[in-house]
């Protein structure tokens, strides 16, 4: 009968083993079982994303199944079709987000028959423009969509996808009027009144300092028409 110092010993050894990638039979599997052995088997990349678009509990209509095409292709060019769900990891889904990067607008119509990368490197030598960040932003949300469903369904441990979209400079410049600005938008003519010169309209103060507030400013000074009373 084995000492509880010869099973820590030999749970050392096979742990050592395992990080090594090394899974043959040692003291351990044989003490304990088959259990121990590296799990085998499990379901491919393209079976993942057959069964996500089939889905019964979800229905889908023909522009949303086509928006999934674009990340889809980009994984299985990437990934390979083959590789398991489950060994897919960070560094396989950014390299998707940096290839969604490169990818021309209408990529498919501009460029038929070639693959994304393909489309990428042709893009760049033509020079064509390529698709915004919102569009890639849609394409990584799809593709972390992909990975929650697998993780739900017990398919993954983990979403190797998650969090990974862009920043977007379109929607950074919709940012609100910061609060320490709102008294110096108050005192713009709108609220404060204008007086007419020969030129048209004249500023009665010049407080704005922030960009929002030059902008909203000038917006409202051009509409100023007469003083107030």
């Amino acid at each position: 009968m084995p000492t509880l110092r010869d099973t820590i010993s030999d749970a050392a050894t096979t742990l050592l083993r395992r990080a090594n990638n090394d899974y043959g039979t040692d003291d351990l599997v044989q003490r304990f079982g088959e259990a121990h052995k590296k799990p085998t088997g499990g379901l491919s990349l393209r079976q993942l994303m057959d069964d996500y678009l089939a889905d019964p509990s979800v229905t889908r209509g023909e522009k949303t199944l086509l928006s999934y095409r674009i990340v889809f292709d980009a994984i299985e060019e990437l990934m390979g079709p083959d590789k398991l769900v489950r060994d897919v990891n960070r560094a396989d889904c950014t390299r998707v987000r940096a290839l969604l990067q490169t990818i021309p607008k209408n990529a498919r119509k501009v460029y038929p028959g070639k693959s994304l990368q393909d489309a990428a490197r042709l893009a760049k030598i033509d020079g064509k423009p390529l698709m915004s960040v919102g569009t890639i932003n849609s394409y990584l949300i799809n593709q972390s969509s992909l990975f929650n469903w697998a993780v739900k369904e017990e398919l993954a441990d983990r979403n190797p996808a998650a969090d990974l979209q862009l920043a977007d400079p379109v929607k950074d410049k919709n940012k609100p009027v910061p609060l320490g600005d709102l008294p110096k938008l108050f005192q713009m003519p709108l609220y404060t009144g204008c007086v007419d010169d020969e030129n048209g309209y004249r500023r009665l103060s010049r407080l704005a300092t922030g960009a929002s507030t030059r902008n909203a400013d000038r917006y409202f000074e051009e509409r100023c028409t007469s003083p107030s009373h």
